[in-house]
């Protein structure tokens, strides 16, 4: 029965069967609950929501302290696993050494759990990224979410105003220009 779920409607929808040889005994659950916008058949949601909270900058060299709060959105007490990085690049692959901290658990439904980490902040922004993945019949990609670490630049002394940069400037330009006379005597 083909029935796209309406704002509001709530549905647990359980497949359990070979379409294709990819398919073979494949087990898809939908789960809508007050979406903004319908369902459609054969979409999948995730199993968990996650909320990161970071610092939005740092300056190099500081500690950064993160946690994410991984809530279990389903009617089941199930294993998931979390892992938290802290990546230059949010379009590439993490890599291995980009992990800042790894947890399983299983979380009871409806419950929230809190996962803490912490990385030193390079000399380039950074993005935390939260990914869970849950086990079922076998583990598999559940969910992710990202928050952005700006890096925040050090402030020049008080000492050195305007005019010291100034006559800092005039003056490499002034070095410069005797060597550049020297050279073409």
């Amino acid at each position: 029965m083909e029935k796209d779920l309406q704002v509001g409607q709530q549905a647990l929808v359980m497949v359990v069967g070979a379409v294709t040889q990819g398919d073979l005994d494949r087990v898809l659950e939908v789960k809508a609950v007050d979406r903004k916008a319908p369902v459609s058949r054969g979409e999948l949601m995730a199993y968990t929501d996650i909320a990161i909270t970071a610092p939005n900058s740092a300056e190099e060299g500081e500690p950064v302290s993160v946690s994410a709060q991984v809530t279990n959105i389903t009617a089941s007490d199930l294993l998931f696993g979390v892992k938290i990085y802290a990546v230059e690049d949010i379009y590439a692959v993490p890599e291995p050494h980009e992990i800042i901290g790894t947890f399983e658990e299983v979380i009871e439904n409806g419950i929230t759990k809190t996962y803490s980490a912490s990385f030193t902040m390079p000399a380039w922004n950074t993005t935390v990224l939260v990914m869970v993945h849950r086990f079922v019949v076998h583990w598999d990609y559940d969910n992710r979410a990202s928050k952005v670490v700006s890096l925040k630049t050090k402030a020049l002394p008080a000492v050195l105003g305007i005019g010291a940069l100034a006559a800092l400037g005039f003056g490499a330009l002034a070095i410069l220009g005797i060597a550049l006379v020297a050279q073409r005597k």
